[in-house]
């Protein structure tokens, strides 16, 4: 064996060395993540996930069958199309909240019943998949609120405890805003379900808010409407 050959056995086996090392360092960061300490190798992590994944996925077949069920759907009355099924069971299989992953259920329910009045928009996933139980809270509130007054106009800084509808004379100048609900509010503008409607135009604080069409439409495909 030559020196040049010597030389370079040395710097593949370097090449592999810190390539096991980075294979470790990656599977002790996912453990981490994961808090799971059984989880020690690359193999292992991929069976951790996929185990997990697959529970999740289960249970969300499951509830979805339990809200047909209870609708008196022994199958779907319509097909979902292929770029609507395929994202929406992957999405739920992620969820880890069963709040959520209820909504989830909802959503997918109301697709396969033909009699909803539901429109399937790829829309509704992404929107579903941005969302906090917190932020689901407030959409689910306004979109009430929107089913006796639409259009209705909400103040924003009582909530999370109290939403006020405008006009109120009892609302004074110095208002003192919740930061969790502007950062929710926010993102649910950006989300377009609701719409900032104050004189000013926007600021650090979302103060007067409406839901807008597609805030109303996505809350309304993910509520189960009675039969009869």
């Amino acid at each position: 064996m030559t020196d040049e050959e010597a030389k370079a056995i040395q710097e593949v086996a370097k090449v592999a060395g810190k390539g096991l090392d980075t294979v470790s360092a990656l599977g002790g960061f996912v453990a981490m993540i994961l808090q799971d300490s059984l989880v020690n190798s690359m193999g292992l992590v991929s069976d951790k996930l996929a185990y997990m994944r697959g529970v999740r996925q289960l249970r969300y077949i499951k509830k979805t069958q339990e809200l047909m069920s209870e609708l008196g759907l022994k199958f779907p009355t319509r097909s979902v199309p292929m770029n609507f099924a395929i994202p929406i069971l992957q999405a739920a299989s992620m969820e880890e909240d069963d709040a959520l992953q209820d909504i989830w259920a909802q959503l997918l329910t109301n697709a396969l019943d033909a009699d909803s009045g539901v429109e399937i928009r790829r829309s509704f996933i992404s929107i579903l998949e941005n969302l906090t139980p917190f932020e689901v809270d407030l959409l689910d509130r306004l979109y009430k609120v929107s089913l006796s007054d639409r259009g209705a106009i909400s103040y924003t800084h009582r909530l999370p405890e109290t939403l006020v509808l405008y006009p109120d004379e009892n609302v004074g100048k110095d208002l003192t805003y919740d930061e969790k609900t502007q950062v929710a509010l926010w993102n649910l503008a950006r989300l377009g379900c609701v719409n900032d409607v104050s004189a000013f135009g926007p600021a650090r604080n979302l103060t007067l808010i409406s839901l807008t069409p597609l805030g109303e439409a996505f809350v309304s495909a993910c509520t189960l409407k009675p039969k009869g």
